[in-house]
This record gives structure tokens, sequence and C-alpha cells, in this order.
């Protein structure tokens, strides 16, 4: 390969690792690869970026990881010479496709619009019903208890709470406006997402939340005193302007308490889930329950267990942690009734499994986009037999 070849390479897998690739540049960047005949450079390239990227110590943006972005395209060059498979170019974390890695280490690639059924799966059946995915759904609960759905709300002027005007903006957000000096009497609102829902909200102090399906958030419409308090249930991702004076604290399940002054954050708080995990990506938060207290650092993600234990996870998969926010479910060796948790929180159904089930784990990347059949299609591939009856699905 001719120097500047390689130096068009480097620039391509940057844009492909911050998945801001067109489709054009994705498949020059792999064109490029397969013109490799000795398969060197691909890994080489990789190597520099990677010691790049270790020497740049001004940037303050989040760290590549280079190990995966090699793994996943070298998987992807693997899948193109599979002899049973037809794909075209595919684009990463891209909404038209999916992407399932079982633990036996197979991998299956396939294109939403591919027009070709392999040998392999074409046996599968799948009833004839379907169930579309969730989107921008929410009820907002004013301070007088009366609500607003807000995915039939039209744009523009809400309400007004207090000193403070609610709009929602043409993108389908809630923002707060405050126009005058604060009263001193705090109002409440509740934002909260049926399943199926998410919705994202800005804050009065400019803070953005995403909040995940079955989740809520209840805030003032107006930040005073010595602290921005919010309280959460479920899952929510933190963008939280900064304000040194005035820190900010969630408190989650009416318990548990994380402190931060100005960073990115992803709270699981569900009740089914056997922990709360506390997934930071920018900054710096302590979480406390009790008279018990961590710090954790980016990369790191605070955990809170049922019975009361408090401990930290090193190198957590920044990817997976926010996928939801992102558009995708993304498991890493996660049992099958976990990944079913997840699917019924979009697709509004109830789960009901029948025999032994498998105990495979599974590694996914999926669009949140499919239709539920589509989702089911992928596992099937796997061996796991569905039925689905009206909103009941059948694990068999």
């Amino acid at each position: 390969m001719l120097p500047e070849q390689e130096n068009r390479l480097k620039v391509l897998l940057r844009q492909y690792a911050k998945n801001n690739s067109t489709e054009l540049e994705i498949k020059e960047m792999f064109d490029l690869l397969m013109s490799d005949e000795e398969d060197t450079v691909l890994e080489a390239i990789i190597y520099q970026l990677k010691e790049e990227q270790a020497f740049d110590e001004v940037s303050t943006n989040l760290k590549i990881n280079w190990e995966k972005v090699w793994n996943t395209i070298r998987s992807q060059i693997v899948l193109e010479h599979h002899p049973t498979l037809r794909i075209n170019w595919p684009r990463f974390l891209v909404a038209a496709s999916l992407l399932l890695i079982i633990n036996t280490g197979i991998y299956f690639l396939i294109q939403e619009n591919h027009s070709q059924q392999t040998a392999h799966n074409s046996h599968l059946k799948l009833p004839e019903n379907d169930i579309q995915p969730g989107g921008n759904k929410a009820i907002l609960t004013l301070s007088d208890g009366s609500e607003i759905i807000l995915d039939s709300a039209k744009n523009g002027k809400l309400t007004l709470q207090g000193n403070t005007e609610i709009v929602k903006l043409k993108n389908g957000q809630i923002s707060y406006n405050s126009s005058q000096g604060n009263n001193g009497n705090q109002v409440y609102n509740m934002l909260t997402t049926p399943v199926g829902g998410t919705y994202t909200l800005t804050l009065p102090d400019g803070t953005n939340v995403w909040l995940n399906s079955i989740s809520s958030i209840r805030y003032p419409t107006a930040f005073t005193g010595k602290e921005r308090r919010v309280e959460i249930t479920g899952e929510a991702y933190f963008e939280v302007a900064k304000n040194a004076s005035m820190p900010f604290k969630v408190i989650v399940n009416k318990g548990m308490e994380v402190l931060v002054t100005g960073t990115h954050f992803n709270i699981n708080g569900y009740s089914d889930n056997p922990k709360i995990k506390t997934t930071l990506l920018e900054g710096s938060v302590s979480v406390k329950i009790g008279n018990k207290s961590i710090s954790i650092q980016p990369g790191q993600q605070a955990q809170l267990h049922a019975d009361g234990q408090l401990n930290i996870v090193n190198d957590v998969d920044l990817d997976e942690a926010v996928a939801w926010k992102n558009g995708y479910f993304q498991f890493h060796d996660t049992e099958l009734k976990d990944v079913m948790r997840e699917i019924l929180r979009w697709y509004d159904i109830q789960v009901e499994y029948q025999g032994n089930i498998t105990d495979k784990k599974y590694t996914a990347e999926i669009s949140k986009n499919k239709s539920l059949l589509s989702i089911l299609k992928i596992f099937q591939m796997s061996g796991v037999d569905f039925k689905l009856e009206g909103k009941k699905l059948i694990v068999k």
C-alpha cells in the first residue's frame, strides 16, 4: 500500500471509530483494506493510532477503544469472505444492521434491506402479527397534578409553572425557560416514560436528561438554594451543566445519592435489576448510600447491590452503558432472561418461559428501530424458539 493510501486510511478509520463516516467513506475504507494482499496494514495502522492517542494528553474527548474497532472491522472482513453469506458493505452501529455474536463464536450480520435469505435461516417461521418499536413518549405531571401527554402535545409553549415557561421544541424535547427572578417557592414537575417510551428534557439550569423506558424524574421548575436536586426511578443519562457553587444531586429510588458538579453519567436503577449501576463518562461523581460513599472516575462504574454492598468496577464498556440513549440494545455475555428484560421494556410485552431455557450468553448490538419479529429472528438463529400471542411472548 502506498504512503498516501495509508494516510487516507488513517483518516477514514478515525471517522469510522467516531461513527461519523458516510456510506461512501466506509466503502472506500474497506476497499483499501481489501487491497492489502498481506493483510497486515490494518493492524499496523490501528497500532499507530493507538500510540498517537496515548500521547495526546491535551484532548479532553473520550478515548477511542482501538482494539474494539480492530475486532469489529476484522469480523466484518471475515463475514465478507464467508461462503454462505452475501452482504453489502456494512456500517457499524447504523439502523439498517443487526449484529449478534453468541457464545459459540458465530457472527451474524443481517441487512434490513437485504433481499436474499441464506439457506441457514430460510426455515425460520415467525407469527404473522408483529409489534412495532417504542419511541418518543412521556407524560408531564404538573405541580397541581394535571397531566400533559407530550407525544401528542403541539410544539411551542405548553404552560407556565411559577415564573417558568415550559416549551416543547421542534425536536420534541421539553425545555424550561425562566424569564423572571424566582420568588423562593419551589414548584415541582415530574416526567414519566411508559413501556416503549423515551424522552429528552432540558432542566432549568441547562442540564440535559435522557430518560429511558419505564422511568421518571422529579425536579423543580427553577433551582434555588445551595444544591440542584432531582429524583429518578428507572434509567437516565445526564449531561450536567457546570455550576461549582450549586452541586447537582440525583436521588435514585428514594435512597442512593449521586453527587456531581458538572459531568456526563448514566444511572440504571431499575427495580427488577439486582444492582443499581452508575457509570461515569466524563468528570467525577460520588455515590452515597447511608454512611457509605465512594468516588468514581471516567470509565468506572459504581454498583450498589441489594444487600447494601457498594463497589467500583473498572474499565466499563461505556458504549454498552449508554447504548439505549443512542438507539441500540447492546449486550455483552448476557443471559437470555436479561436480554428479554430489556426487550419487554421497549416493546410493551409480557414474557413467559417454557421448558429449559438456554444457558447461552449473548453479545449483540441491535437497532431499537426494529420491529419485535425482526429481533426474534436473530435470536432464533441461535436455537431459541418463540411464540407470540397478542402481547404475550412465550420463550421456549
